[in-house]
């Protein structure tokens, strides 16, 4: 059972255990509390990529006070979780330079046959996509070995 801080470098899904399992995001409301929601995610090189729309209370947040923090949870014997803490990198795309990303996304999510349909269906006017680096990363897999 190693615990492991990433502070640079490339990263990919089978090293931090990512694997699908819960992706939870934490954006601040205020100095002391966070709205916390589920997230479809895509690891891109150094970067968690998602996106979400600018209205949601997610959005809004994001706006406001760009620090996240993102849990996610492997349920799969023998266990794993990531904990990502850092500041994201919001922007308004058109939903036609969003789509490519949006695709992708949904593809560690839905069914190969499906993935169009979802990308278009989130690849829209008023969407953010949302960007983290990979500065503060504390990885935990094999806890039950």
């Amino acid at each position: 059972m190693n615990r492991h801080e990433i502070s640079s470098g490339a990263a990919n899904d089978h090293e931090l255990g990512w694997h699908g399992g819960f992706d939870i995001l934490c954006a601040s409301l205020s100095l002391h509390a966070c709205v916390f929601s589920s997230v479809w995610f895509l690891l891109d090189g150094n970067e968690v990529v998602f996106s979400t729309g600018k209205s949601s209370a997610k959005g809004r947040n994001l706006l406001r006070d760009s620090h996240v923090m993102i849990s996610v949870d492997d349920e799969q014997p023998p266990f794993a979780f990531v904990l990502i803490d850092g500041m994201a990198a919001v922007e308004e795309l058109s939903p036609q330079e969003l789509l490519p990303l949006a695709i992708r996304i949904a593809r560690r999510y839905v069914a190969p046959g499906q993935t169009d349909a979802y990308g278009k269906r989130n690849a829209v006017e008023g969407e953010l996509l949302v960007r983290v680096p990979l500065t503060k990363v504390i990885a935990r897999k094999g806890i039950a070995d």
